[in-house]
């Protein structure tokens, strides 16, 4: 996701269904993987506050190789023994619920795109096509990202929030180190 920032609504929904038992992961983009920077801070906040309100949620973020190898949560399988290379940009946006519904399309998941913009969303019953979203999904997981353990992973300057710079200040005080 590009431009994407989770509500605390969408956070508490997220917490209450891994309390039902139900598995949520997301992928998002770094400042690796991403050349909408401006965006990254409030998106790494936002996760930084679901991640406080919905522990269980598992969050992944494209990384680059070296970091990847060195990670404790990368999957063996997606390790790249190869020279240091940045993970290609994420644009999909899907969903997968209980392995048979699916919606796909372009809405980031910030309110300009549910206000301000025309997007488009499919949505599918299909075991057939959850199963392809799965397995894409767990694909791009394993070769391109790391898992957010903790939260404060997510604050300014901890290796996935920017924590300014000087490029991006004239965009706002969301650039201002806190």
């Amino acid at each position: 996701m590009g431009h994407c920032n989770f509500p605390k609504p969408l956070a508490i929904a997220l917490g209450e269904a891994c309390k039902r038992g139900v598995k949520v992961k997301l992928l998002v983009n770094s400042l690796y993987s991403s050349d909408l920077r401006v965006n990254q801070r409030d998106m790494f906040l936002s996760l930084r506050q679901l991640l406080h309100i919905a522990p269980d949620v598992e969050v992944w973020t494209t990384a680059l190789s070296s970091i990847r190898q060195k990670h404790p949560t990368t999957d063996p399988a997606g390790r790249i023994a190869t020279a240091d290379s940045s993970p290609p940009f994420l644009h999909a946006k899907f969903t997968v619920v209980d392995r048979k519904w699916s919606a796909a399309g372009s809405w980031n998941v910030w309110t300009r795109a549910a206000y301000h913009e025309i997007e488009h969303e499919l949505f599918i019953e299909s075991t057939f096509v959850a199963e392809a979203l799965i397995a894409k999904f767990e694909k791009d997981r394993k070769s391109t990202s790391i898992r957010l353990l903790h939260a404060d992973e997510c604050l300014p300057g901890a290796g996935w929030c920017p924590s300014g710079c000087q490029l991006c200040q004239q965009y706002g005080p969301f650039f201002v180190n806190i």
